[in-house]
């Protein structure tokens, strides 16, 4: 058996560009915004400028102290009210800042590389002094108030006036779908990685949410307002991690001290409060297209590979997580929104994971909770690793619901259900990535009118989510097939052109899925390269004959009523009959969970397909 390790060199971004095209193609995926809606985006730009040129000069100068303190942070100074005769049509003026955030030092913490930056963040624990002040007179924030989190996110809705050329785009495309040559993105470059992207040290406008939590991590009080705000510095997972684990991990300068520290700490805490509710946060290894490193001769080509996270991207979701539901929340009490739900698993697919986990040699108690089992789980582990792909089975069916906007029905009790999120364990919505997903425009929206000053103004929902939230859930399911099917196309396409010239070896890989009616035909999740493909069992050489197992199963049912004459339906070797016949008898087939090796016998970079054969050992 020949074994290697595959060289990067092999994959380029501009070889995969025609066959990329090709899925494009297929799914209908725009290749160019349309002439009026780049010209909107491009005017749009620079009416913000003239809008900029007209704020206070201390804003301009960045006169105006960093704010190092509980009550600073929480104090946002008012901007002078915009003129409405202004001819900044490319603009929506209802969604210009109305405060100054640039004092607050917001960072973003993003994959290497990303310009469309749609979150920075800011983390402040209270001193003992602070927190006396905020027991007194906390500016509305509840008693026990240990954290402030400030979370800036990107106000498109500024950009984008309704019924504008470019709402229209917006509305068709849906999400940005990002491939391995380039990104289709949702908005135009010069507004998703310039002008509306919070990019370092650049003026943009965002909806500030501030949350203020006790020592339990449970948000006590809050607030959220319409500013203009500055990043000091776009930070990575990998920065904040580096700088968690080593001391002497230097981030720069700009950046607050604390925050590392301070996001693993808030984090943590979330995680427990996770915990509790009942939600699910596994590491469940994703395949990922990425770029070699390095400066060989494979630096900048593509590569496949597995990736379960590391601890900073769970610390910063749970920011983002806390987000939503605290968006959620706003929505309900407001009695009008756009909720992100999922069904509850049903018993007999929980009855069937156990099954899964029992086949794996995986101890499930019966006072162990799903939630906790999956958090327990190491996807380093060849057994775990498969247990982690079958447990993604049991949550499906995500999709958006709005409540009591237009003709919608209201919000039902909380006790029912349909409202709830399962695999957050709480009614939860999109309002962190704008300027990827159209949806979360829609929700901020309703979010900022929720928080209006006076009831007039609470009553005066933007006619334009009123009329067009009915079609949000729809375009977005479109949009989610869409971009997913996308992805898979192009992994296919990687995975058939890593191996097109490897056909008869053999991989090492982990058997991770077993089909129902087929238990000779699964799933194998290959180690080097990272492949996962179809699998099939075959019989062993020198059996009388090399057909697949699959055909043997087909016999299965026939061959149990009739146990002593396996032989009538096999002509094979007497050796394979009795394989055969002890694998059917014993529920056998593919060894779902072990480690293997696997042969690979197709590929067809057309058609992006592979499979691998495994021959076990007679």
């Amino acid at each position: 058996m020949v074994m290697r390790s595959m060289k990067a060199s092999q994959v380029t971004r501009e070889a995969l560009t025609p066959a990329l095209d090709e899925i494009r193609r297929e799914l209908r995926i725009p290749v160019e915004f349309p002439d009026d809606a780049l010209e909107q985006a491009e005017t749009a730009c620079q009416q913000w400028d003239e809008y900029l040129s007209e704020l206070p000069s201390s804003l301009r100068n960045r006169a105006r102290r960093e704010a190092q303190t509980y009550k600073e942070l929480r104090t946002l100074e008012p901007l002078p009210a915009v003129d409405p005769k202004k001819k900044w049509d490319c603009l929506d003026l209802n969604a210009l800042p109305a405060a100054d955030g640039t004092h607050i030092p917001f960072v973003t913490i993003d994959p290497e590389g990303a310009r469309d930056l749609d979150q920075a963040i800011h983390l402040h624990k209270l001193s003992e002094e602070e927190r006396a002040q905020c027991d007194a007179d906390s500016m509305g924030t509840a008693a026990g108030a240990a954290y402030l989190v400030s979370y800036a996110i990107a106000s498109v809705a500024t950009f984008v006036p309704a019924g504008s050329p470019l709402d229209r785009e917006t509305q068709r495309r849906g999400l940005t779908t990002y491939l391995p040559d380039h990104s289709t993105p949702l908005h135009p470059p010069v507004l998703s990685e310039g002008a509306a992207s919070l990019l370092p040290d650049q003026y943009v406008p965002a909806v500030v949410w501030q949350f203020v939590l006790d020592e339990d991590g449970q948000v006590v009080g809050g607030g959220l307002n319409r500013c203009v705000v500055r990043s000091r510095a776009q930070l990575t997972y990998r920065q904040i991690q580096d700088a968690v684990d080593t001391a002497d991990t230097k981030l720069p300068s700009v950046v607050p001290a604390q925050l590392p520290g301070l996001l693993k700490e808030i984090g943590v805490l979330r995680l427990k409060l996770e915990d509790q509710r009942g939600g699910v946060s596994a590491r469940i290894p994703s395949q990922e297209i990425v770029r070699a490193s390095g400066s060989g001769d494979d630096a900048g080509h593509l590569q496949l590979q597995y990736r379960a996270g590391i601890p900073a991207e769970e610390w910063n979701a749970q920011i983002s997580l806390m987000t939503g539901m605290e968006a959620a929340a706003l929505m309900r009490w407001r009695g009008m929104g756009i909720l992100r739900v999922m069904p509850e698993a049903d018993a007999r697919s929980l009855s069937r994971l156990r099954g899964v986990a029992k086949a794996l040699d995986i101890d499930w108690p019966h006072d162990v909770s799903y939630a906790q089992m999956v958090r327990s789980l190491d996807p380093q582990v060849p057994a775990h690793a498969a247990f982690l792909l079958e447990a993604l089975t049991l949550y499906r069916g995500a999709g958006y619901v709005v409540y009591g906007i237009g003709a919608a029905p209201e919000f039902p009790d909380p006790m029912e259900e349909g409202t709830r999120h399962s695999a957050i364990a709480a009614e939860y919505t999109h309002v962190t990535a704008p300027l990827r997903r159209l949806v979360d425009r829609w929700s901020t929206e309703v979010c900022v009118n929720a928080m209006a000053d006076t009831e007039d103004s609470l009553g005066a929902l933007p006619r334009w989510i009123v009329m067009g939230a009915e079609d949000i859930p729809d375009a977005m399911a479109e949009a989610s097939r869409r971009v997913k099917d996308a992805e898979r196309r192009a992994v296919d396409l990687v995975e058939a052109t890593l191996v097109v010239d490897r056909v008869g070896e053999d991989f090492s890989g982990v058997i991770v899925d077993r089909e129902k009616r087929d238990v000779f035909s699964g799933m194998v999740m290959v180690s080097q390269p990272a492949i996962l493909a179809p699998v099939r069992m075959v019989k062993p050489k020198g059996s009388g004959g090399e057909k697949t197992q699959r055909q043997g199963s087909e016999a299965s049912d026939v061959s149990l009523r009739q146990k002593g004459r396996v032989q009538r339906l096999f002509a094979a070797a007497e050796k394979t009959r009795r394989w055969v016949a002890r694998h059917i008898r014993r529920g056998g087939g593919l060894p779902l969970g072990e480690r293997v090796l696997v042969r690979l016998e197709i590929v067809d970079v057309k058609e992006r397909k592979l499979e691998f054969h495994y021959i076990p050992q007679v």
